[in-house]
């Protein structure tokens, strides 16, 4: 069993390639650093998952996702990338800090793509980081590799750490030389096929993150979006109300919070359905 900040996930006996995942009641913001448990919120979380994937699938994009099991849902085990994807239709929240000439809420004509190394304790390889989770820029070859504090203006900090090719990994190199690409392209591609769905019932779609992993054998190496999908993952705005866990990073209580996750939930209950119209040309 492994156990993070806002999910379980636990083998199925039996099925060595497969897992079930539960969400947990625990809210979390800056990081982890404040943490509050909101009961309800995991079978939310979880249902609010489960209609994001079923209308993703229809789009075939590609999911570890099977199939909802009560409240919790079945997902294909798969080797994790350590690295965030976050899609920006606009710009809010730490873009802003990374780019301060750039307005809050400017629009932007195309989705900007952004990644952060996962990491943990502030360490990375031996060498110590200011933070956790830093945001990467790379060369086009992938020959490059630099972390920056995820909460300042790139253009006038120093990174926090800078590779050539020679000083990564194996992995570290295979992430770079292919994988973000194609992680990109399906962050896209989730980014399109949510903007609509929200768009149908009056959301905007500022922001969203997500994680993939991949599946490799002798022939084929099979890459597609994991985790999860719920209200903590995005920014959106329906009829000038925030339907994600920005107001709790504010402030808000968990009280007054749990009723945006219930609406988030029967809101996106529709997904599915909107989504068999919208493939269908409907």
């Amino acid at each position: 069993m492994l156990e993070g900040k806002t999910k379980i996930i636990v083998p199925i006996e039996g099925f060595p390639n497969l897992a079930r995942v539960l969400s947990k009641d625990d809210v979390t913001a800056g990081d982890g650093v404040r943490r509050e448990l909101m009961t309800g919120k995991g079978v939310l979380a979880n249902a609010t998952t489960c209609h994001v994937f079923e209308a993703l699938r229809l789009f075939n994009v590609p999911l570890a996702f099977e199939q909802r099991d009560g409240d919790s849902f079945i997902t294909r085990l798969i080797e994790m990338i350590p690295v965030e994807i976050v899609v920006r239709n606009v710009a809010v929240g730490s873009y802003c800090k990374r780019n301060p000439d750039v307005e809050k809420g400017h629009r932007f004509n195309k989705p900007v793509v952004e990644f952060f190394f996962k990491t943990h304790d502030k360490t990375f390889r031996g060498h110590v980081l200011e933070t956790d989770d830093p945001y990467m820029s790379f060369s086009d070859d992938g020959s490059r590799l630099a972390f920056h504090h995820p909460d300042k203006p790139i253009n006038h900090e120093r990174p926090m750490l800078e590779m050539n090719w020679e000083l990564m990994s194996m992995d570290e190199r295979r992430i770079l030389n292919g994988q973000l690409t194609y992680c990109k392209f399906l962050a896209l591609a989730v980014n399109k096929v949510l903007k609509e769905l929200w768009g149908v019932i009056g959301g905007d779609l500022h922001d969203f993150k997500i994680e993939c992993g991949y599946i490799a054998d002798d022939f084929d190496t099979e890459i597609m979006v994991g985790d999860v999908i719920d209200c903590d993952s995005w920014r959106v705005m329906w009829h000038n109300q925030q339907l994600s866990k920005q107001p709790f990073r504010e402030g808000m209580s968990t009280n007054e919070l749990l009723p945006v996750y219930q609406l988030v939930e029967e809101l996106t209950r529709q997904f599915p359905e909107i989504a068999r119209h919208l493939d269908s040309g409907a």
